[in-house]
């Protein structure tokens, strides 16, 4: 991209199905969003997620801000700064690549939009799903025993006071910063799905 000059690229994977209203939704990103960004995420994923007040773009869609690490990196939308951000940025990391570009923690300014306009093949109930490879339609990187060994969980005291900590900051969210984000306008939900790709597999 850089080396190309342009000043956005879209990134998809291999096992993405896509909305018809891809091309119109990055137009309207593109010369309508109200902030600079660095992503937007473009594809949904049932994954219940913090979001920001509504920032609309054109055409019923819009765009929210990012306010938790979001899965699936299957498509996306990158400005220019955004991709000089990531190269510096990606020199040394150990992440998952979803968790490493969405991470609101970066400071990266990362935004959703919705309707989604892409689905992983994993989390589409498409009506010809079943015609696609077992590869595609699952991850290797929750399947695969290979690579996914099963982890210690640790001493005994460790778990519970793990289990305490996290815990109280479910309740502290709830009574708080939820209640406030709710009151701003933000959202605490899935991105909804564009018409034309069908409704979520499942939720996590």
């Amino acid at each position: 991209m850089l080396a190309d000059d342009l000043d956005h690229i879209v990134v998809l994977e291999d096992d993405v199905f896509v909305s018809e209203e891809l091309g119109a939704a990055v137009e309207d990103i593109i010369s309508h969003s109200p902030k600079d960004f660095d992503v937007v995420k473009l594809d949904g994923v049932p994954q219940v997620c913090l979001y920001g007040k509504i920032m609309p773009v054109g055409g019923g869609r819009h765009l929210r801000e990012v306010l938790q690490v979001s899965a699936s990196a299957a498509c996306y939308l990158v400005s220019r700064r955004g991709a000089e951000r990531l190269v510096v940025e990606s020199e040394q990391f150990c992440d998952h690549l979803d968790d490493f570009i969405f991470n609101p923690a970066s400071g990266r300014t990362i935004l959703q939009l919705d309707p989604a306009v892409a689905v992983q093949a994993i989390w589409s109930e498409q009506p010809n799903i079943e015609t696609i490879g077992e590869t595609v339609k699952t991850s290797e990187r929750t399947q695969d025993p290979k690579i996914n060994p099963q982890k210690s969980k640790g001493p005994v005291l460790y778990r519970l006071l793990k289990d305490l900590k996290r815990n109280a900051r479910k309740l502290s969210r709830k009574l708080y910063r939820d209640r406030a984000l709710l009151a701003s306008g933000g959202l605490i939900g899935t991105p909804r799905l564009a018409a034309d790709l069908g409704q979520y597999k499942k939720p996590f």
